[in-house]
């Protein structure tokens, strides 16, 4: 029965130190997942690229049509018919 016992528990030794080892033991390398990444990374890159140049553009036309505003504040002075008595 004593006997029984410590083969019992020398295998379940065993088994523990078996499954801790797939605990924080080494890291695990996927080729495949970490090429994926990669090209999420780049991908992400290039729309960042994008709305910045989407960004630059919207602040040029804002600027643009803010200029254009300010010159409409004269207008209706400057059409203003003069007539002569």
């Amino acid at each position: 029965m004593r006997r029984k016992v410590l083969v019992f528990v020398f295998v379940m030794a065993l088994a523990v130190s078996t499954a801790s080892a797939q605990f924080g033991s080494g890291i695990v390398y996927d080729p495949t997942n970490y090429h994926n990444a990669l090209l999420r990374y780049f991908q992400l890159q290039q729309h960042l690229i994008e709305l910045q140049k989407s960004y630059a553009q919207l602040v040029a036309q804002y600027n643009f049509a803010l200029r254009m505003a300010q010159y409409v504040q004269n207008m209706p002075a400057r059409y203003r018919a003069q007539f002569s008595t």
